[in-house]
């Protein structure tokens, strides 16, 4: 049974109220919500920056978890994590 959450956060003086049908989404789901890719999604899981869980059919996030992730990280803008040395350093996209 869906379950609807709503979070409510309070982000550089303005007010974001966010809310999800379901408690858990795919990890396209989430890249689409973050504005990246599913391999950025599960190393923000894989680094404990939003909760994750592996299924049979692959990857869930939390949709908790992605709110206030969402919320405290600014909305508009992109959170990458590649801190490689391949050179691209988040320039390359693969990652964000």
């Amino acid at each position: 049974m869906p379950v609807s959450l709503s979070v409510r956060v309070f982000h550089m003086q303005k007010e974001i109220v966010m809310s999800a049908v379901n408690e858990w989404m795919s990890l396209g789901e989430a890249a689409q919500a973050l504005k990246t890719t599913e391999l950025n999604v599960l190393m923000h899981v894989k680094r404990g920056l939003l909760e994750g869980r592996e299924e049979e059919d692959g990857w869930t996030v939390s949709a908790e978890s992605l709110m206030v992730f969402w919320a405290r990280n600014d909305a508009n803008r992109k959170v990458d994590l590649c801190r490689s040395g391949c050179g691209h350093a988040g320039g390359c996209g693969s990652c964000g």
